[in-house]
């Protein structure tokens, strides 16, 4: 009996080692919530960059097509607030529908697929799609040019996650940036529930915190 206990007591003690995580989405969003302690053994990358308030993890070879990418860590109270996965490269409206692609593979269909540009007349047009494939071939079409694309978007539910995708010109820096972003879908605060109005503000809402928040890195 004293040597059974002695085994479960010492079963109990032994700290479990935190395993990093394969660059998968689904994974990925587990670490909201977690703690920076946490993500620094768990995320996939490795550490570019740390402060109190945020993590970068640089990703070489992960995302097709993007041989370069970070995974950007936001925390409020040590707690991971949200997530953002963003390509070296600035000006690559490619790169914005490479990062479409790879969501729509790991996550599923969206619930909407959002564009914004200026047309010929520099008037700005915006424009919804049932589909990702159906998007973009409306930007090759028309000959559409990251000069004229302000935000071009997918969201996407999952579990108790979200995930926007795509790419966003930032006015202040004069870039186009893409982008996913991972976080908790209720912090969303949808106005009405399976809204394609509702679920367009929240992308211009989103997207446009994103690109004034810490990722302003210097790529």
């Amino acid at each position: 009996m004293a040597l059974i206990l002695t085994f479960a007591l010492s079963g109990c003690n032994k700290e479990k080692d935190i395993e990093q995580i394969p660059f998968k989405l689904k994974r990925i969003a587990t670490l909201i919530e977690k703690s920076s302690a946490y993500i620094r053994d768990a995320s996939p990358g490795t550490i570019d960059e740390e402060d109190d308030d945020y993590l970068y993890f640089l990703l070489e070879d992960e995302i097709e097509d993007i041989d370069r990418a970070y995974i950007f860590y936001d925390f409020l109270d040590n707690k991971c607030d949200y997530i953002i996965i963003f390509s070296n490269y600035l000006d690559v409206l490619e790169n914005a529908e490479s990062l479409m692609n790879l969501v729509e593979d790991e996550i599923g269909k969206g619930l909407l697929y959002y564009l914004e540009y200026d047309d010929t007349l520099s008037v700005i047009q915006e424009k919804s799609f049932n589909s990702c494939d159906s998007l973009w071939h409306f930007v090759s079409n028309n000959s559409i040019s990251v000069e004229s694309v302000n935000e071009v978007a997918s969201l996407h539910h999952y579990d108790e996650y979200y995930f926007f995708s795509g790419g966003v010109y930032n006015p202040d820096k004069n870039y186009f940036m893409s982008l996913i972003e991972i976080g908790l879908w209720d912090e969303l605060n949808l106005k009405s529930a399976a809204s394609a109005e509702s679920y367009k503000e929240s992308i211009r809402l989103r997207f446009k915190a994103a690109i004034h928040s810490r990722i302003a890195k210097e790529l």
